[in-house]
């Protein structure tokens, strides 16, 4: 079958284009053809003016940090993603539409109602003809709660979907709030790799060992902004992704951070998948203010492995947490139970 991704492989961010990297090589270890259908809008990413576009130095100094960052991500997509042409909105996806047999749109945060009215809608899949199928896997809605003035709309807009998997607990009440019943949860597209496949992103990276490696989403999170400080004054060897240097790390450098630490300490869904992949000793620490929604796709991820205890709240708790050895077997064992629900729901839905 000839497959086409739709997901957030465009976006500046470590986990989702390792996310979209994860389910093409997946499925191309099925024995599929697939392609990333470049969907990605127009961003001050494209243009190195568009930068200054703001008055605030803040503003500017955030826009060039991930303007050069971006950089990197480009190279990582050219070398390891394999994409249509480039579409820069829905119109040109209805009047162009890739000619796959297959469309699967998925995974990371593709449902988020707050995008939806902005450069969410092709994420629906509402574009080529009737024929081709259209799967979602793993979707994640980016919040907990959806909205109720947007119920109506998603309903309308799940109707293009032959076959729909969601990623968080909370994914399962959205859709049955508005009588979409037949959907399962399924593991991050991540998970279904082997370690060895992320490793070959990086053989030729080689960095000192690390003692802690701090990945951290969004301003002001007070708890994990104070075990870093702990961590600094201790005269740890620290890396955080809060630094200037830092902000010029790629995919691979990302990957080989986690992977030359002895404790990961994050916020970050992916920082914990990771965690989990290399085996590495972590504490997930809960996302603070507006967006803490979010952090039901880290609770599901931790109560899938069992791994709940590694949630702390409190700063006090960090050294008993990471004294405490995870059950590396179980965590194994979880995973391949992951891996073949994801496998049987795949074939089932592409070849039927």
């Amino acid at each position: 079958m000839n497959i086409g991704i739709l997901t957030f492989h465009w976006g500046t961010n470590y986990g989702g284009v390792l996310q979209a990297f994860a389910l093409q090589k997946y499925l191309e270890k099925l024995g599929h053809g697939v392609f990333i259908i470049n969907y990605a809008p127009y961003t001050f990413r494209d243009n190195f003016i568009f930068c200054f576009k703001s008055k605030r130095p803040t503003v500017i100094f955030a826009n060039l940090k991930q303007y050069f960052k971006e950089r990197h991500f480009v190279r990582f997509r050219k070398k390891h993603l394999k994409t249509s042409q480039r579409f820069y909105n829905l119109e040109e996806l209805v009047n162009n539409p890739p000619q796959m047999d297959v469309y699967i749109a998925g995974s990371d945060q593709i449902w988020n109602p707050y995008i939806i009215d902005n450069y969410g809608k092709p994420y629906f899949l509402g574009f080529g003809n009737k024929q081709i199928k259209r799967i979602a896997y793993a979707a994640s809605f980016g919040c907990d709660k959806y909205p109720k003035n947007k119920e109506k709309q998603l309903k309308e807009l799940l109707r293009n979907f032959d076959a729909i998997s969601h990623r968080e607990k909370t994914g399962e009440q959205i859709l049955s709030k508005i009588k979409i019943t037949n959907s399962i949860l399924l593991p991050d597209p991540t998970l279904l790799l082997k370690m060895s496949d992320y490793y070959s992103l990086i053989k030729k990276l080689n960095y000192k060992k690390v003692d802690y490696f701090f990945y951290i989403l969004q301003d002001n999170q007070t708890v994990i902004q104070s075990i870093l400080s702990k961590t600094r004054k201790e005269n740890k060897f620290v890396v955080a992704n809060t630094s200037i240097k830092y902000f010029f790390s790629g995919i691979e450098q990302w990957l080989n951070y986690i992977i030359s630490s002895k404790f990961i300490i994050t916020n970050s869904f992916h920082g914990i998948v990771f965690s989990i992949i290399f085996k590495k000793q972590f504490v997930a620490i809960p996302i603070e203010g507006k967006l803490e929604g979010m952090n039901d796709r880290i609770n599901t991820l931790l109560y899938d492995f069992d791994l709940e205890s590694r949630i702390i709240e409190d700063i006090t708790q960090v050294e008993t947490i990471l004294k405490t050895e995870i059950n590396w077997e179980k965590v194994g064992n979880k995973t391949k139970e992951l891996q073949d629900k994801a496998f049987k729901f795949l074939t089932k839905h592409i070849t039927a």
